[in-house]
């Protein structure tokens, strides 16, 4: 098991440094996000190794909720749906959107922020009370940018019992201007600082990978450095 895991970790290094470097800045991390979230949506029953990202999550991270309104959440029952999560937990929860006026929303929060919480409290359980715990914990620290904010936020006990894909579903749909950061605190978490950094291009390599089947060609544009 234990040569079998190092060899999926070999190829797994190899695939990132193959294309990875053929990307440009822009589409370095969403590749390694999604590399990353691949291997933990699909687990591996031969080394033992169970998902850790539940496909509702997924789905939930992928969800565009923007212009959500509350009535729409009303409106989007689910009588019967019940999600099971990697662990077997149920993950459907069903919050009553009825009652959004019992908390009060942080400013720091607009009012579509607000109804994307709403939403995923809604569809996760893992997400329950979560206005409540916004509006306990976020004022304290509203005066904090972006990032110190939830810096700070997910350190509170309720945030802490978030997976960190699930921490990342709230940044997507509450912070979305703080992902990218957070994106790389979780690949370095889950595969490694390695995989944040854009491996560099070494030309011996290439040149002995190459042969007669297999050349290396040089793409030049007009003002790049060769």
């Amino acid at each position: 098991k234990g040569a079998l895991l190092e060899a999926c970790e070999v190829l797994t290094f190899t695939v990132f440094k193959a294309v990875a470097v053929g990307l440009s800045s822009e589409h370095f991390i969403p590749f390694v996000f999604k590399l990353c979230c691949s291997i933990k949506l699909r687990g591996d029953s031969l080394l033992g190794l169970q998902p850790t990202i539940a496909m509702p999550e997924w789905t939930a991270f992928l969800q565009d909720t923007k212009g959500l309104s509350v009535e729409a959440v009303n409106v989007h029952t689910h009588s019967s749906a019940v999600h099971v999560g990697t662990g077997g937990q149920q993950l459907f929860s069903g919050a009553d959107a009825s009652n959004s006026s019992d908390f009060i929303k942080p400013n720091i929060f607009s009012e579509e922020k607000w109804d994307a919480a709403l939403w995923l409290e809604y569809h996760l359980v893992c997400y329950a009370n979560l206005r409540k715990e916004l509006s306990d914990n976020a004022t304290s620290c509203s005066s904090l940018d972006c990032h110190n904010f939830w810096e700070i936020l997910l350190k509170k006990p309720y945030f802490m019992q978030l997976s960190k894909f699930q921490q990342l579903i709230l940044l997507q749909h509450l912070a979305p201007e703080c992902l990218v950061t957070f994106v790389k605190h979780f690949i370095s978490s889950e595969l490694g600082k390695e995989y944040n950094s854009k491996p560099l291009i070494n030309l011996k390599e290439i040149f002995e990978s190459s042969d007669k089947t297999s050349p290396v060609m040089f793409i030049l544009t007009p003002g790049a450095d060769p």
